[in-house]
């Protein structure tokens, strides 16, 4: 629910533009601006869970909030994920684990490194909401009515948002070729000017349309 010129000064700030939210400074790895309710960002896999459940604690202490943290299939394999799930279970915290699950890391897919599981068993197995937005299936009115229904439980709940990433490219290995997924395609890494062609989802994709 960001008005334009917020989402537009966000989008700066990750290219690293000056005309932005902290001058291009903080990028897209350690961006922070709370008075938008983006309270941390870091760079480090799993780093912002630490910060998450803290800050998700004392919303529970003020009754004022609730805290999302964002995190992708890979971040899930570190240590810190399952004791911020555990912690948040015991005390309750209003916190959202929103696991952006794509079947890849940036040089893995799930299938390369570990067994996959069913994030809604895990879920149940911590006492906690659990909701699946598949934004292949799912229009933006169908996301919105979702993200209140989370919100409004107050309770720790995993958010898994199944999803295509947006760009890639294949590298040699001397006895074959791999494919490197960039998540956020090659805008991110300075490779062209603009959206304009960047993506090869349907046209129909509402999260494409939007960007």
């Amino acid at each position: 629910k960001f008005k334009p010129d917020t989402v537009n000064a966000l989008v700066s700030e990750i290219l690293g533009q000056r005309a932005s939210l902290s001058g291009g400074k903080l990028g897209s790895m350690n961006l922070c601006e709370p008075s938008i309710g983006v309270q941390y960002t870091s760079s480090i896999l799993g780093n912002n869970l630490g910060f998450a459940c803290g800050r998700a604690f004392a919303s529970k202490q003020k009754k004022n909030g609730v805290v999302a943290v964002v995190l992708g299939d890979g971040a899930i394999e570190e240590g810190r994920f399952w004791e911020a799930l555990i912690f948040s279970s015991a005390q309750k915290i209003p916190l959202i684990f929103i696991i952006e699950n794509n079947g890849w890391s940036m040089q893995s897919s799930i299938a390369e490194r570990r067994r996959d599981f069913d994030l809604e068993q895990v879920a149940g197995a911590a006492e906690m909401g659990y909701s699946l937005l598949d934004i292949s299936k799912i229009n933006s009115s169908d996301w919105s009515r979702l993200w209140e229904e989370v919100k409004s439980r107050r309770m720790p709940s995993i958010l898994e948002i199944r999803l295509k990433t947006f760009g890639g490219k294949t590298i040699d290995e001397g006895k074959g070729s791999r494919y490197i997924n960039y998540h956020a395609g090659p805008i991110l890494n300075r490779c062209a000017d603009s959206f304009e062609g960047q993506f090869s989802l349907d046209d129909d994709d509402w999260l494409t349309s939007d960007l």
